[in-house]
């Protein structure tokens, strides 16, 4: 069926009746040159599209330097690129604030657009299309016809007020029409209709304006105030708090703090956003608070007004160039204190994001291991007057779990059940104390403890002069200064120097506490001049020392000291060449104390190398290498040997029984075991001991430069 369209009102006019029938109603909207393309679906510039064909890579973000340009807060400067590889287009995102979706799955790395994906980026929707395609206008254009539809009613109404005449329509020439026309109305229309009809249609015409005009600025104003949240992202609603009534006092940050509600135990350990608080910040810019607060969650209030828990996103009306403050707001659930800080911040009008970060002033307590039936106790005096000195019993405590703990002083008590000495009574005694700080230079403390933990306690001794030896219970634990273990008992520890008295103290502790002292050792009046002749002795003024031990021994030194006394003298005279008199001092010391005896033979031994008697000085050696029990002592006479020996070697051969025959390399030995034979060039030796009654003992051994070999041999008889 045919339809008419009516003329205008001023005029006659033709009308251009089309026949449908003639002509298909499906076009092709733009020319195959510009696919591939992104054209914009929804979003600011609805129906703009982008050729992806001049470009090997198109980047996609709000500034201004990207290929294609999209203007929103909802997209980030650079939000995600588009590369062409092999004839394929990939799309990724590039670390965008709200994510890039296709075909609402949220993509990071390279995805592959195939024709038709739908992509999402912020508010916009686009589609990815790699060729042309012809359109149903009656779908295309669907959201148009049901605007047009309400116009063609109206324009109907008006058309059925112009009534013309009863004249009939005169007939155009057919030379005047388009050949495309079917048919040609004239009509005529009268003077007074005119004039009403322009009226109508202007004011018609002026309202349609008006009301297109107002949704288009409702539209606007709409997605500028509603931030875009992907769907992926947590959305929390903060409840309404009320404003504060305006005859009520303002209340400092400080003073809040308790009418804060307090934070939940678990904090969220990702990023949220969330909407602003009604009212917040009446008159501003919009602006997302970036917030976080380390290393303990806190809730975050914003004039008078909670935000959320960190960490969070915000978008909030601020003023710009005005000072404002957050204050956090800490919870310790441990301890059932609050404690906030507060951190000032300033917008500016190009700022768009601004990145808040709390480092409160909190550190840890972490409790590692601990053995059964412990109870742990914590005394805190803080370094905030805001918290208040408490004691506190740690409940339920979590091994992998820090308790946090604001900066300040605390002590720790670990108590355990213990029956009292004497008595069948139970209770709970401190087996375990220590007193530590949390503060900006330690922020965590550590406490992993055993049972063996519960028998002994750190000591720190230090002695005047250093080099005690420090005893508990017959066995040797250091020397001075001393920083160990010792063993928690009832007892004594005694402190032992040459040339000073005993120095004997109980252990006062009982319970795995530190322990610390220092003190100066006492000695006799022969030992005040022993001491300084040692002192002389390790500078090397070794005449002066002699004087020194002289004194000594006219102040009636004991047997030890007397010992002692000769065996410096011995080492003095050494060292001045004389060593003859060395050797007479040395013997003394042997006889005054069997304790002098090793370390006197040593001394000997070097003497008479300096005398000149190496061979007498070799046995000496070799035996205490041989038979010694002090590493120290054994230790020094290897290293006297390789003096003595050179570059030669020298091996031992010992028997048991002695008195054996012995055969080097074929040549017999004129002396009976055991035979010390020294300067023994490299090579190999075969070497037969031969003794009557008694099986042969052969071996065959190589020597190197400057070694001691000892052959140390236990006979077996023949029956």
């Amino acid at each position: 069926m045919k339809s008419v369209r009516r003329p205008t009102i001023d005029e006659a006019t033709l009308i251009n009746i089309e026949n449908d029938s003639d002509k298909s109603n499906k076009n092709l909207i733009r020319g195959s040159e510009a696919y591939p393309l992104l054209e914009i679906q929804s979003g600011p510039k609805q129906g703009a599209w982008f050729t992806l064909s001049q470009q090997k890579e198109i980047t996609i973000g709000r500034a201004g330097v990207n290929s294609i340009v999209l203007e929103d807060n909802s997209v980030s400067r650079s939000h995600t690129v588009l590369h062409e590889m092999g004839g394929k287009f990939f799309i990724k995102d590039v670390g965008s604030r709200n994510g890039t979706y296709v075909n609402e799955q949220r993509v990071q790395e390279d995805f592959q657009l195939k024709h038709k994906d739908k992509i999402r980026i912020g508010i916009y929707n686009l589609v990815f299309l790699t060729e042309a395609e012809e359109i149903d206008e009656d779908d295309f254009f669907e959201d148009e016809k049901s605007e047009s539809d309400r116009d063609s009613t109206l324009l109907n109404e008006v058309s059925d007020i112009i009534q013309v005449s009863n004249e009939p329509p005169v007939e155009v020439p057919p030379e005047s029409s388009p050949s495309s026309v079917s048919e040609h109305l004239l009509l005529p229309i009268a003077k007074n209709e005119n004039s009403r009809m322009k009226t109508v249609i202007f004011s018609l015409s002026l309202l349609f304006l008006f009301v297109g005009l107002a949704y288009t600025a409702y539209r606007f104003h709409l997605k500028k105030k509603i931030p875009f949240v992907p769907k992926e992202d947590v959305v929390v609603q903060v409840p309404k708090i009320e404003d504060t009534p305006k005859n009520t006092p303002q209340v400092t940050p400080e003073s809040q703090v308790n009418q804060y509600v307090l934070p939940p135990e678990s904090q969220p350990t990702q990023t949220t956003v969330v909407t602003a608080p009604e009212n917040t910040a009446s008159s501003g810019s919009p602006v997302f608070l970036d917030v976080d607060a380390k290393p303990l969650a806190a809730k975050i209030f914003y004039q008078g007004k909670e935000l959320g828990s960190t960490p969070f996103k915000i978008n909030v009306n601020v003023p710009l160039g005005v000072p404002q403050e957050l204050v956090a707001v800490y919870h310790f659930q441990e301890l059932g204190q609050d404690f906030s800080e507060k951190k000032t911040f300033t917008v500016s009008k190009q700022d768009e994001i601004v990145n808040l970060r709390f480092e409160g002033t909190v550190g840890s307590l972490n409790v590692k291991s601990l053995p059964k039936d412990c109870s742990v106790y914590l005394e805190a005096s803080f370094a905030s007057n805001e918290l208040k000195t408490q004691s506190v019993k740690l409940q339920e405590i979590v091994y992998t779990r820090p308790i946090s703990l604001p900066y300040g002083n605390y002590k720790l008590e670990i108590k355990r059940p213990t029956r009292l000495e004497g008595s069948e009574t139970i209770m709970d005694v401190v087996s375990y104390y220590r007193e530590f700080v949390i503060s900006a230079q330690n922020t965590s403390y550590e406490v992993s403890l055993s049972e063996q933990d519960f028998k002994v306690f750190p000591a720190k001794i230090i002695t005047n002069p250093p080099g005690a030896e420090v005893w508990v219970e017959s066995k040797k634990y250091g020397v001075t200064p001393f920083d160990g273990k010792l063993p928690l008992v009832k007892g004594t520890f005694v402190l032992k120097k040459e040339g000073y008295y005993d120095h004997e103290q109980s252990i006062p502790l009982t319970m795995n506490t530190p322990f610390a002292v220092e003190l100066s050792l006492k000695t006799s009046e022969a030992g005040q001049f022993i001491n300084k002749g040692k002192e002389l002795i390790s500078q090397g003024q070794y005449a002066q020392a002699v004087d020194q031990l002289s004194e000594a021994l006219k102040h009636n030194p004991s047997a030890f000291e007397l010992a002692d006394i000769n065996y410096h003298l011995g080492l003095s005279y050494i060292q001045t060449k004389t060593f003859d008199v060395a050797q007479t001092y040395l013997e003394k010391a042997k006889a005054s104390s069997p304790q002098f005896k090793s370390k006197a033979d040593l001394a000997i031994a070097e003497a008479l190398l300096g005398a000149g008697n190496s061979a007498q000085a070799l046995n000496i050696t070799v035996d205490l290498i041989l038979n010694e029990k002090d590493e120290k002592l054994k230790s020094d006479a290897e290293t006297l040997f390789h003096k003595i020996s050179g570059l030669k070697s020298v091996f031992l051969v010992s028997t048991t029984p002695p008195g054996a025959k012995v055969t080097v390399n074929g040549q017999e030995i004129g002396q009976a075991s055991p035979v010390l034979l020294s300067d023994i060039p490299l090579g190999v030796y075969h070497v037969l001991v031969e003794k009557p009654g008694f099986k042969k003992y052969e071996t065959r051994f190589e020597m190197s430069v400057s070694t001691f070999k000892p052959i140390l041999i236990k006979l077996e008889p023949l029956h």
